[in-house]
C-alpha cells in the first residue's frame, strides 16, 4: 500500500514539474518575441519621431 501511494505521489510531482517547465518556457518565448518586436520598432521609427 505504501509503495502505491509513493508511486502516485511521484507521478504527480513529475507531472507538475513538467507543467511548470512548459509554462516557464512559454514565458521565455513571449519575452523573446517582445524583445524582437521592440528591436524591429526601433529600426522602423526615425530617431526624432519619438521626441515629438
Amino acid at each position: 500500500m505504501k509503495i502505491a501511494v509513493m508511486l502516485i505521489l511521484g507521478a504527480a510531482i513529475l507531472y507538475m514539474a513538467k507543467r511548470w517547465r512548459d509554462s516557464s518556457t512559454e514565458c521565455t518565448d513571449l519575452r523573446n518575441q517582445v524583445a524582437s518586436l521592440k528591436r524591429q520598432l526601433k529600426r522602423v521609427t526615425r530617431p526624432g519621431a519619438a521626441a515629438r
